[in-house]
């Protein structure tokens, strides 16, 4: 798959982190919620690697399941505040296996440094997925003719969806009680929902870019006195 069509994917998937991560977590304690997204976070970073025909490391996946399975398992603070740290450790994680690095063989410095340029990279990614991997000539543009009607439609009915409403809710009450129930609105809950699911989107794109797009990890040079073997490691 090309870089525009799998940066599409991205985004799609990052929107959708996005919207489930602002419906299931903000709520808290955490409990099945933080497992249904993790979950959701899993899907989509299997579906964003295969688009590059890359591996989403099936090991941290399950290790990132499993803490959040036990958010909901216990209700321990101490407990599930390692359950939070290990799930935030495990889940980028997940890129490094499409970006050559064998967490079985890894050292800790090699798998540290790795996740450390991850979480970067997840911060970092969104402009460069929109500037970069996006391109503008090949997004799909409304047609104006469709549009116009939209528009004319749209300035014919609402002079009659005034009046006719105005008239029904001084007639009903009932009418107006659903009406008003219907068209509720709060400013300040509604931009907390935006921000949230655009700071979340944003954050989840960043990081399937870096698992999709980016090239290999760096690798350092390392000191072989500080150097931890993978057996010591896992």
């Amino acid at each position: 798959m090309d870089r525009h069509r799998t940066a599409v994917v991205i985004v799609f998937s990052a929107l959708i982190l996005g919207i489930t991560g602002d419906l299931l977590l903000r709520w808290v304690p955490w409990g099945v919620n933080s497992l249904l997204w993790t979950l959701l976070f899993c899907v989509a970073t299997r579906i964003c690697a295969a688009a590059e025909s890359r591996s989403a490391g099936l090991f941290p996946m399950l290790c990132a399941l499993l803490a959040a399975g036990g958010i909901l398992w216990r209700e321990s603070n101490p407990l599930v505040a390692m359950d939070v740290l290990l799930l935030l450790a495990f889940l980028p994680m997940t890129a490094l296996a499409s970006r050559g690095v064998r967490i079985q063989a890894a050292g800790l410095a090699e798998i540290g440094a790795a996740i450390a340029v991850t979480g970067a990279q997840s911060v970092a990614g969104f402009p460069q997925l929109i500037v970069r991997d996006l391109s503008c000539s090949r997004m799909p543009r409304l047609g104006s003719r469709g549009a116009g009607v939209a528009l004319r439609g749209a300035l014919i009915a609402a002079p009659a969806l005034l009046i006719f409403g105005l008239l029904l809710t001084s007639a009903d009450e009932r009418f107006a009680d659903m009406f008003r129930e219907l068209v509720v609105f709060d400013i300040s809950e509604t931009v907390m929902h935006v921000v949230m699911t655009a700071v979340i989107a944003a954050i989840c794109a960043g990081f399937l870019r870096s698992l999709a797009l980016s090239g290999a990890m760096p690798r350092l040079a390392r000191s072989e006195i500080l150097t931890l073997p993978a057996a010591e490691t896992n």
